[in-house]
């Protein structure tokens, strides 16, 4: 199942090369650090760009460990505040494909 979305990518975006992944430091970023080990895998040209490694915990840490141990080529760019946003701008720009790890939407119940 947390492959789902390098699957997903793989069969709705075959062409796409040049990978961003956002990755937060909980599940979510998890299943993107996770889609990063996977696409890289293929060949594909990733980055990712998370908040503070050391802030990353339980599965999510786990998923970024074996990013880093399988695909080490893969850089892993801390993105702490506007500046350092700012400053990933030309990966943004030439990324064919920016994956979102970061947020969910949370429904409301009533």
């Amino acid at each position: 199942m947390l492959a789902a979305v390098a699957r997903f990518c793989l069969r709705q975006y075959p062409a796409a090369r040049r990978v961003l992944v956002f990755c937060g430091k909980g599940n979510n970023g998890g299943d993107g650090f996770v889609a990063a080990r996977v696409l890289a895998a293929r060949a594909w040209a990733l980055r990712a760009a998370a908040g503070r490694e050391h802030e990353v915990k339980g599965e999510a840490a786990a998923s970024a460990r074996a990013l880093r141990a399988e695909a080490p080529t893969v850089a892993i760019t801390p993105i702490l505040d506007e500046a350092a946003l700012a400053a990933a701008s030309d990966a943004i720009a030439s990324a064919e494909l920016l994956i979102d790890a970061v947020w969910a939407l949370a429904s409301s119940r009533h």
